[in-house]
């Protein structure tokens, strides 16, 4: 009775022990990838640098504006990035606006389309190609490639580069 009471009692423990460590597995908090997923907040204004490589005529000039202002806002589920006073060879064309701008994933973004940009009271339509931009902490960068026709046999092609922080107001 004693070897069967014992054995009885073994089984009971491991089983037991069995739902024990189970219900631990169960109920143990997993991290979730849910914070991969979650979009960073990309709408404010930030200020920063633009640096272009612009190409004209079969030459490259290299062109850099500080203190530049873009701001990013947000309607639905789409973001309208402005590059404000855009300028190249000391003219200003206004600004770079480029509309429907999706999250691509939980930090960076992606656009393109069409805008206004404006010299000598001459309105010219750009083609904004390939924007891509990524938020990390209060810093932003964004890139795209700019077609500006400006005669019917001369496009300027800017390849921009912007990197701008936060502007706390």
């Amino acid at each position: 009775k004693t070897k069967q009471y014992k054995y009885k009692t073994m089984k009971k423990i491991a089983f037991n022990l069995s739902i024990a460590l189970a219900s631990i597995f169960a109920f143990t908090a997993c991290d979730d990838d849910d914070d991969d997923e979650k979009s960073v907040e990309i709408a404010g204004t930030y200020i920063g640098t633009l640096n272009s490589m612009v190409s004209v005529m079969g030459q490259e000039i290299p062109v850099s504006q500080e203190n530049v202002e873009t701001t990013i806002t947000k309607t639905g589920d789409t973001y309208t990035v402005t590059i404000k006073d855009f300028s190249y060879m000391n003219t200003n064309y206004g600004n770079i606006v480029v509309t429907d701008v999706t999250m691509e994933d939980g930090d960076s973004f992606i656009g393109k389309g069409n805008c206004t940009l404006t010299k000598d009271d001459t309105n010219y339509t750009a083609t904004i190609e390939d924007l891509e931009g990524e938020k990390t902490g209060k810093n932003v960068v964004i890139e795209f490639d700019m077609q500006l026709p400006v005669s019917p046999k001369m496009t300027i092609t800017f390849d921009i580069a912007y990197s701008g922080s936060e502007n706390q107001q």
